[in-house]
C-alpha cells in the first residue's frame, strides 16, 4: 500500500510540472473493511461519514482538520474517525474508526450528539463495547481472525490490509480502534 502512495505522489508532482490543473484526481486504492456500524473504513469519505451522521467536531487527526468525533445520545459512548488521502467528493479517505467509552480531558467540549444506538457500534455481530474479553476472543476465533497479539489489556487482530486493536478496562471492551 505504501508504494501506492508514493507512486500517487509522483504522478502528482509530474502532473504540476507539466502545468496540468493541481485539482486532477487520482483515484488511490484502498483496503474495504468489512462494514463496522455502517462505515466502510478505507472507501468512505469523511464528507460520506458527515452526511450520514451529520457534522462532526473537527479535530486534528493525520493531518489538521482530518479528524471527526461524535458521541452517541443513546450510550454517551465515543466515534472517531481520521481520514489520511483525498477522495472523489474532495475530503480525507476515512482509514481509521475508534469507538470508545470515553475520551480524554478536552476533547469532550463541544462534541455533537448523533442517533447511534448500542447495536449500531457492533462488531463480528456480538462484540460491543462492554464485552467481556473472554467473549471477544471467542467472537474472534468463531470468526478466525488470527490473532497478532494479545496482552492483559489489548488484543490486536490483522485481516488482509486492515487492523483491529481491542481495548480493556477491567477485562471489559472499552475501545475499538480499526484502521487500514
Amino acid at each position: 500500500m505504501r508504494g501506492i502512495r508514493e507512486i500517487v505522489f509522483a504522478v502528482t508532482l509530474l502532473l504540476s510540472w507539466a502545468g496540468l490543473p493541481h485539482s486532477a484526481t487520482i483515484a488511490v486504492p484502498h483496503p474495504r473493511v468489512e462494514k463496522l456500524a455502517g462505515i466502510r473504513v478505507g472507501s468512505f469519505t469523511m464528507g460520506e461519514l458527515e452526511r450520514r451522521l451529520g457534522p462532526g467536531k473537527v479535530e486534528t487527526g493525520g493531518h489538521p482538520q482530518g479528524a471527526r468525533l461524535w458521541r452517541s445520545k443513546q450510550t454517551g459512548w465515543f466515534i472517531y474517525a481520521d481520514g489520511f488521502d483525498f477522495g472523489k467528493d474532495g475530503t480525507y479517505i476515512v482509514n481509521q474508526v475508534t469507538f470508545s467509552v470515553d475520551i480524554d480531558g478536552d476533547w469532550k467540549k463541544g462534541v455533537p450528539s448523533v442517533d447511534f444506538n448500542r447495536k449500531q457500534f457492533e462488531f463480528l455481530k456480538s462484540v460491543n463495547l462492554g464485552t467481556s474479553k473472554s467473549q471477544v476472543l471467542r467472537a474472534l476465533k468463531k470468526a478466525s481472525l488470527r490473532i497478532r497479539s494479545a496482552t492483559t489489556d489489548s488484543v490486536s487482530v490483522d485481516k488482509k490490509d486492515w487492523h483491529v486493536t481491542f481495548r480493556f478496562k477491567n477485562r471489559r471492551l472499552n475501545r475499538i480502534d480499526v484502521w487500514c
